[in-house]
């Protein structure tokens, strides 16, 4: 995000002015000591006090700088400049309230300040308001038409806004402002890569990184956009050089480690896997006993937790086995909708709901760094199925639903949309309408296992029966799909949980897909039930589906 923040005054005083000299130089600590000297001597000292504003916050002083700033429009609140630099330092506090306000006043003063504008929608777009915030960037770039900031702003605040494709026209028309603006070139690479405009993605965040070394983001953005079209050992090499530069840098860490994932090098894959901790919103687990390291823990009890989403959970809920082969007693702790379904798993002692009371346990592990305590390799995955069981028996209502259907008919249940809160369910959910041809196929009957999903037209799916409100959890869901001949879903819980029953199941895949799925393969060494249909470009859905009618038509 570009800000346009009032600059440092000059003014004729000797002894200003080599503060100022200082701090049009960047030294900092110098036009700092310049400045405090002047306002001792003279307390009333405008410009001494506004430029103490602007220095304090780029040194990260933020509270000392909001002081300054007050001091300053104590002398002279007519000054738009004095107010838009305070309103800088309310936002770096998290003051977005009077940040706002003192913006609000400073447009007051001078109507026709685009910096006053830009940053007033800096903080609009800080507190979650991107409509007013564009709405801001658009009267600066009417007020400035070749300000910069004016124009990739409005880039981002459509993006907030979820329409991509006119953030894209927004940051080119700040490209054509200043071509060399790297910040710019990366925020147009992102939206490439969310468009699924991969190739541009790339040439638009090489261009950055070539414009600005040290744009480490940039750098990482580029290798994800290699890793997403299966140039993955491109994408390793770029991950490598940021890590090079800067040890430290989480996400080429946990980016790398899914491009390694991706490629089937388990072997240096699974222990990168372990910066999700630092590169993610994921929090590990605090507890006093200690982690497990994958010793033998015979007549120890071993706590393994769930930590991310249900398919997770679900795919690798399977070591739990091989935890227990060792002689450990196992406890899982897992989401409550899996409470009853994880009872039936191989080697587990105990099920217990995330956030109950947990048991007595002598050591704990997520259940995803299992694979790399158990050094996971590619031939070597636990792929023993079914290691979990449906129930024999469920409520009335759902038996006669999945009964009805004519004996000679095939049932087959769908699923084509994911959690939409998930980063890249734009990507892996299709229309419900992709689902329409299926109704035309003869000696099929359909059942919709969708939960949660709102349809944009009525009458956009086939044919189906709507199994939904006779779903109450997870072992409802698996009751029903042990009655299925096939599931065909897009890439949710319901994949895995198919999978881990050992049922048939067609897994419609985007062009970049999760680490587990790998590339240019049409089944999965984790589910061998499982055939993949993928997309040969981005967002090729049609091609996907007429792969699968042809593939239905032919049972």
């Amino acid at each position: 995000e570009a800000s346009a923040p009032g600059s440092p005054a000059a003014c004729p005083d000797d002894g200003f002015q080599a503060a100022f000299d200082a701090h049009r130089r960047g030294a900092l600590d110098a036009a700092l000591a310049g400045y405090r000297r002047i306002v001792a001597i003279s307390p009333t000292h405008l410009d001494a006090w506004g430029n103490l504003c602007v220095a304090l916050l780029a040194m990260g002083r933020v509270e000392e700088s909001v002081e300054a700033g007050e001091r300053a429009l104590a002398l002279s609140p007519e000054r738009a400049e004095l107010h838009i630099n305070l309103a800088a330092a309310f936002k770096s506090s998290g003051r977005l309230g009077h940040a706002r306000r003192a913006l609000e006043q400073a447009i007051a003063l001078q109507p026709a300040s685009a910096p006053a504008h830009i940053n007033l929608g800096n903080v609009l777009r800080a507190a979650g308001q991107a409509g007013a915030a564009l709405e801001a960037y658009e009267w600066a770039g009417v007020l400035a038409p070749d300000d910069l900031a004016a124009h990739s702003n409005q880039g981002l605040a459509l993006k907030d806004l979820g329409r991509p494709e006119a953030a894209l026209i927004r940051f080119r028309r700040a490209l054509a402002v200043n071509p060399g603006a790297a910040e710019v070139h990366f925020n147009l690479g992102n939206t490439l890569r969310e468009t699924g405009a991969l190739e541009a993605a790339v040439e638009a965040l090489s261009r950055a990184a070539a414009l600005d070394p040290a744009h480490l983001r940039a750098r990482t953005n580029l290798g994800v956009s290699l890793r997403d079209l299966g140039r993955t050992q491109a994408a390793v090499e770029i991950f490598d050089a940021v890590i090079a530069r800067d040890p430290d840098y989480a996400d080429a860490h946990w980016n790398r480690a899914l491009a390694l994932l991706l490629a089937g090098d388990f072997g240096r894959g699974w222990p990168a896997y372990e910066w999700r901790w630092k590169a993610t919103s994921m929090t590990p687990r605090a507890f006093d006993q200690p982690l497990w390291d994958g010793a033998p823990a015979k007549g120890r009890t071993i706590l393994l937790h769930a930590e991310q989403g249900l398919g997770d959970c679900l795919h690798f809920v399977r070591y739990a086995a091989l935890v227990a082969a060792q002689g450990a007693r196992v406890v899982v702790e897992c989401p409550a909708a899996l409470t009853g379904l994880l009872e039936t798993c191989p080697g587990i002692s105990q099920i217990t709901a995330r956030g109950d009371a947990l048991p007595a346990f002598d050591l704990h592990a997520p259940l995803m760094s299992l694979p790399a305590l158990l050094g996971t390799e590619a031939d070597t995955i636990p792929a023993d199925i079914p290691y979990l069981k449906a129930p024999q028996s469920a409520a009335a209502e759902l038996s006669a639903a999945l009964d009805a259907a004519p004996p000679e008919h095939r049932k087959i249940g769908f699923v084509w949309a994911g959690n939409p809160a998930h980063e890249n369910d734009r990507n892996r959910s299709c229309d419900a309408a992709c689902f329409a041809p299926l109704g035309e196929i003869e000696n099929i009957s359909l059942f919709s296992l969708q939960k949660d999903a709102v349809l944009d037209t009525p009458g956009q799916l086939p044919p189906a029966v709507d199994l939904a409100p006779l779903l109450g959890d997870f072992s409802d869901t698996a009751f029903a799909a042990a009655r299925l001949d096939l599931i065909i879903t897009v890439d949710t819980a319901m994949a895995h949980l198919a999978g881990a029953l050992g049922r048939p199941v067609w897994l419609l895949l985007p062009h970049a897909p999760e680490w587990r799925w790998q590339f240019e393969r049409d089944d999965s060494p984790w589910y061998p039930t499982m055939r993949l249909f993928r997309q040969a470009r981005p967002g090729d859905w049609d091609g996907v589906f007429a792969r699968l009618l042809d593939a239905l038509t032919s049972l």
